[in-house]
């Protein structure tokens, strides 16, 4: 909506081009026959349209319903089929059905209808570039060779859709989808014979040996209150605070000894004193 190429108020320059060429292609080139259209809510090109029968009686009209009468195929004489022709660089590049990013920098557009009959329906150009005679002949005969390939697929579906009609089978691209939704509200349980697998359970049972008795090793006291049993990797649980305990008593030793030297020295120096004083 925030785009500068939409306008909500007014038809933009490509909708004007593409209902003329419409008209053009399918109304005045007299495709289809107008007057088969008066029971029908709106006009449609497909080929494979069916449309209910209808019977007049004077003043009474009777819409048959399906099961009553066959639905009538829309009086398609031919099938138009468009094909676009971009020009880059005034004429020099040609290239067939452009995309949304080419047409943006193309410098013209040459549009024709055509049918597998090779009849030309209508010719559009725009863009404001002057074509050759030889350009345009060109274009139509690659456009005779794109329209027969097309008109032959799209016969090709309608005549396996209408043979999967007749057989029952499903048609449409709704009906060709796989469907993934559970069609069931509760399922049905089913028995499950476990006669074999308990068999075989107890004869496994039977094969194996009872396992050897280990001796274990005693417990390895590593701190107060914990425990090792078995190789493995060392229990660090309590070792902390056993080595806190080891440096506190370690420190406590030390300053005793510290203290007790201090005394011993002091003695020393007072026994000095009094053997100077008892020689003086």
């Amino acid at each position: 909506m925030a785009s500068p190429a939409f306008e909500s108020n007014r038809q933009s320059e490509l909708l004007v081009k593409l209902n003329r060429l419409l008209e053009r292609c399918l109304r005045n080139s007299k495709c289809i026959d107008t007057e088969s259209l008066c029971v029908v809510a709106a006009i449609t090109a497909l080929s494979h349209f069916r449309r209910p029968d209808v019977g007049i009686q004077g003043e009474e009209v009777t819409v048959y319903a399906l099961e009553e009468r066959d639905p009538i195929p829309l009086s398609v004489y031919h099938m138009p089929i468009c094909v676009s022709f971009s020009f880059f660089q005034q004429g020099t590049y040609l290239l067939v059905d452009p995309c949304e990013r080419e047409e943006r920098v193309m410098d013209g557009l040459l549009v024709i209808a055509m049918n597998k009959h090779r009849e030309i329906c209508c010719i559009q150009s725009s863009g404001g570039i002057m074509l050759l005679k030889e350009q345009v002949l060109r274009c139509s005969k690659i456009a005779s060779v794109k329209v027969t390939e097309i008109t032959e697929l799209i016969n090709k579906a309608l005549e396996n859709d209408r043979k999967v009609r007749k057989d029952g089978g499903k048609f449409g691209f709704a009906e060709s989808m796989p469907k993934e939704r559970i069609t069931a509200l509760k399922t049905e349980v089913a028995p499950v014979e476990m006669t074999d697998i308990e068999e075989k359970a107890k004869e496994i049972i039977c094969r194996t040996e009872a396992p050897s008795e280990v001796s274990v090793s005693s417990p390895v006291v590593c701190a107060p209150g914990t425990g090792q049993v078995g190789e493995g990797l060392q229990n660090s649980w309590g070792l902390e605070e056993v080595d806190a305990l080891e440096d506190d008593v370690g420190e406590e030793r030390e300053e005793q000894d510290m203290r007790e030297q201090l005394e011993e020295e002091s003695r020393n120096a007072e026994k000095g004193k009094y053997s100077i004083l008892t020689n003086s």
